[in-house]
Order: structure tokens, then sequence, then C-alpha cells
């Protein structure tokens, strides 16, 4: 069995947020799979559903790649499936209580490759927020 992390980051209050977490996935697993939390259904993180729908998700999963989904379904969260799932949670900027919303990513470890998607998850956050 494995365990999570959370890492709570924080974004401007925006209902785009959810996308630009999907865009930044891309970047890094290119061939990822999508998941919301409420449906069982598997998609490409590129298929147009995603962009469409998923996207309206506060919760959601992605997967490394269709070999790591495939995995997580039969195995769930055993060493082998570490760092090839991320659980994404974002606040809903309606019921935010001031300007930024909370976004949580669960991971398994805090590797490179995590951090670099923090940062630039924190970068594109970061280029939404409002000029003074």
């Amino acid at each position: 069995m494995i365990g999570g992390i959370e890492i709570e980051l924080r974004s401007p209050a925006n209902d785009a947020i959810p996308d630009l977490i999907v865009r930044q996935m891309v970047e890094l697993w290119p061939g990822a799979r999508f998941q919301d939390a409420y449906t069982a259904e598997v998609r490409s993180i590129g298929d147009p559903w995603v962009a469409i729908f998923g996207t309206c998700n506060l919760e959601f999963f992605v997967f490394r790649d269709a070999a790591a989904a495939e995995k997580w379904q039969a195995a769930g969260a055993v060493q082998d499936n570490s760092n090839t799932m991320l659980h994404f949670i974002v606040e809903n900027p309606a019921e935010a209580k001031s300007s930024t919303q909370l976004v949580t990513l669960v991971c398994d470890e805090e590797t490179a490759e995590i951090s670099r998607l923090i940062d630039g998850l924190r970068i594109a956050f970061h280029a939404l927020a409002p000029n003074p």
C-alpha cells in the first residue's frame, strides 16, 4: 500500500483553474488519462470532452498514461503505482472566502517531476492574478 501527501497551493479565485491544471498536465504527461471524481470513465487528456466538460469538475484524477490508468483500476494503491496518478481538488471559487482559492494536489511523493509541476502551476496561477 502507498500513502499520499497533500500539497496545498493557492490560486486566484477563477473558474478556469481546472482547465489550467489540465494544460499543465498535458505538458508534464502528454499521454495522460483524465478521470473526474464522479464517474468511472477514463479518457485521454486530449479528448475534447475533457476540455469541454471534464474541466468543469472541481475534483479529478490524472494518470500518467493508459497503462497507469489500467494498473490503478486493477490493483489500486500499490507500490508499483506510486506517483502514476495525481488527484486534484479545487475549491469552488464561488465559495472561496477571499480572492484566492485552495488547490490541493495529492501525490505519493514530492519528486523532482512533481516539483516541476508545482512550479509550473504557481507560474500559471500568478499569470491569472489581477494586476494591482
